[in-house]
């Protein structure tokens, strides 16, 4: 490794390891979802998805992006959030994009990293909010067919609040109204929050995609009856992707 790539690397480290290591200051949630920008695959989903999700009887919900965006800025005026976003992700490989979706990113640590190099402290609070956002955006460029929307939202931890308690004392007064977001747990002691929990909205659901499947029709049909018995108004309608393509 050269000698400038080792400097580098060890800032980086510590970026790492004061965000998401055990004395970190987020935990960043992230939920994904396939943002396709071809016709057939808004209309039928994936094959590869519904191969590797699906296990041969699924189906896909499709959100209205503007009503959830507008559900997630409730969430977070609500809560006590750290950085977050729903923006599409960046893939390996795609430096136009990189540039252009990481600019701020690029600009703080060009400001940044000479003061660490030069022993002039390390100043990340300035890199928080920019790296947080981006490195939870970037991905290998293997998964680019999926064309990915994130949601990520990070509770802020005791650890941070103590923190601002001492850096930015005026900034947290500005929040205090806000509650702090619950982290639960499933088996194993996965953490997980729930969104909207608070609010109870109503998803913005806007139809639901039958997959392939020998009684796609008859599960369509099944599906129906169940929303008219809840009294949901959505569309529902069955992937054209045949299963002998799909198998």
């Amino acid at each position: 490794m050269r000698e400038h790539d080792a400097a580098t690397s060890r800032p980086n480290s510590a970026l790492y390891k004061v965000t998401f290591g055990s004395d970190k200051f987020f935990e960043p949630y992230i939920v994904s979802f396939c943002g396709h920008k071809e016709t057939y695959e808004r209309e039928n989903g994936l094959l590869t998805q519904w191969r590797g999700y699906s296990h041969g009887a699924g189906y896909a919900i499709v959100f209205d992006t503007k009503k959830l965006s507008d559900l997630l800025k409730a969430e977070a005026d609500f809560h006590f959030y750290g950085p977050g976003h729903m923006c599409d992700v960046i893939y390996e490989g795609d430096d136009e994009g990189f540039k252009r979706e990481f600019a701020e990113l690029i600009k703080t640590m060009d400001e940044v990293f000479p003061r660490i190099f030069n022993q002039k402290g390390p100043p990340y609070d300035a890199l928080y909010p920019h790296f947080i956002s981006s490195v939870s955006r970037y991905k290998h460029q293997g998964f680019r067919e999926e064309q990915e929307v994130r949601i990520l939202l990070s509770p802020v931890t005791q650890t941070a609040i103590e923190r601002q308690k001492m850096t930015s004392p005026q900034k947290l007064e500005k929040s205090k109204q806000k509650v702090m977001k619950r982290i639960h747990f499933k088996e194993a002691l996965v953490p997980y929050i729930k969104i909207f929990d608070q609010r109870r909205a109503k998803l913005p659901i806007e139809k639901i995609i039958v997959g392939p499947h020998a009684d796609k029709e008859a599960r369509r049909d099944r599906l129906i009856r169940y929303m008219e018995l809840r009294r949901m108004d959505i569309d529902v309608s069955c992937s054209q992707t045949p299963l002998q393509q799909y198998r």
